[in-house]
């Protein structure tokens, strides 16, 4: 098995502005091409799982580091799309991601989950039955023995755990409806005290905050609004008694709610856009410091071009306020948040850099040094790449998921000591 370290050494990443300039100067006759396409099928066929080459940078005084785009993992011959959706870590070398994947056979999306194990995908997991436009949706990695995951069936939700030996389908309390809107996020405190957010509850007209406690889960009755669609979109936890969800009211107007230990409650929260605004993830570095990012738009269109705009707000014991993010051109939106501590923060989402028709879709990097955002060069290796989503695993590792070339697509930053000036 060739190490991360052999990897850098030995692959050589093409050019980006001229991906076949490392073919000038070489005449391929026929025969030539002929082998070359005989051994890069063997190649393809028996490939190892290794890194691209690292892309090294210095973005400004405070971070410095490389990213390292991590070879897909092995879903088969057949797979058409595939995309991860959500990361949960359990440990430094224990990562788990989920997505949705889909093959050649027939159009219906299946979910997927996928263990990272020291330096490379070790297990692929999808749950055997009759999937329809079916897909994993968040994870929650307690232990490596303990591991929520929620998803969808076409209108069913999926929940499932892993004990450390095999995965296991949960069934869903009494009061949740089986049908109908997914479950859209999961967060552990301990192993006997999960929570997960998403719609609806048996009448089918109101969000549903679910509880584990151990031995069963239960529904926390949770606020009702006025809208006639409110979406619960991420979770974050402090402690038991201090968690925050975000979301939106129609699209319109931010959601942020907070659990006391006691009940949930509805705090305000501001818009930054004149017709749509939403909140999609959330991260805690503790009471007095919690991010939330998501998109808004002063337009609305009928499309996801109508994200025109970055939202990032902030908690800081007191308000949540608006924080201003680094321009950038064109529609754009944030898909994930990751805090560290007060001036390590990190962003990632999707921009649109053509507004018509066939859209050319960029990763987006930011990251928070305490007292400004600023972009980071993100790696794009396609016009059709985004990040989904994106987790810490050590203040000096910074993993971002989503999709490239509508495939799994996976890259970790690894930071480095910046150079002395």
């Amino acid at each position: 098995m060739i190490t991360l370290q052999d990897a850098k050494s030995e692959v050589e990443q093409p050019n980006r502005k001229h991906p076949r300039s490392w073919a000038k100067g070489y005449i391929l006759t026929p025969l030539v091409l002929l082998l070359l396409c005989i051994s890069g099928v063997v190649v393809f066929l028996f490939m190892p799982e290794l890194p691209w080459t690292a892309q090294s940078f210095a973005v400004n005084a405070s971070v410095c580091g490389r990213w390292e785009v991590i070879a897909r993992p092995n879903l088969g011959f057949n797979v058409s799309t595939s995309s991860f959706n959500s990361i949960g870590v359990a440990s430094i070398e224990d990562i788990w991601f989920t997505g949705t994947i889909d093959n050649f056979d027939d159009s219906e999306q299946q979910p997927l989950i996928v263990r990272w194990k020291g330096e490379h995908f070790r297990d692929t997991y999808i749950p055997p039955g009759d999937w329809l436009y079916s897909g994993m949706d968040g994870v929650a990695a307690v232990t490596q023995d303990d591991v929520w995951v929620i998803g969808h069936d076409y209108w069913d939700k999926l929940l499932m755990r892993w004990n450390g030996d095999r995965w296991s389908r949960v069934p869903l309390p009494s009061g949740v409806n089986p049908v109908g809107p997914y479950l859209n996020a999961v967060a552990a405190v301990t192993k006997n005290d999960v929570w997960i957010a998403g719609c609806c509850d048996a009448s089918n007209n109101s969000s549903v905050m679910m509880h584990w406690n151990g031995k069963i889960w239960d529904i926390i009755p949770y606020p009702t609004t006025p809208a006639t669609s409110t979406v619960l979109s991420d979770i974050a936890v402090i402690a038991v008694n201090d968690i925050w969800v975000v979301g939106s009211h129609d699209e319109a107007n931010t959601l942020i709610t907070h659990w006391n230990g006691s009940i949930w409650e509805v705090v305000p929260s501001p818009n930054l856009c004149k017709v749509k605004n939403t909140l999609v993830s959330v991260s805690a570095i503790g009471a007095n410091d919690v991010w939330a990012v998501g998109a808004c738009s002063d337009e609305d269109t009928g499309g996801r071009i109508a994200w025109g705009k970055t939202l990032i707000e902030h908690w800081d014991g007191t308000r949540w306020s608006i924080v201003q993010g680094p321009g950038l051109l064109g529609p754009h939106q944030l898909t994930g948040v990751a805090a560290i501590s007060p001036d390590d923060v990190w962003a990632v989402g999707v921009s649109w850099t053509n507004a018509n028709y066939p859209v050319v879709e960029h990763t987006v990097v930011m990251h928070w040094d305490g007292k400004q955002w600023s972009v980071i060069p993100s790696p794009n290796q396609s016009s059709a790449q985004s990040f989904y989503d994106v987790a810490a695993v050590s203040k000096d590792e910074i993993w971002a998921v989503g999709e490239s070339e509508n495939q799994v697509f996976s890259a970790r930053f690894i930071r480095t000591a910046c150079p002395t000036p």
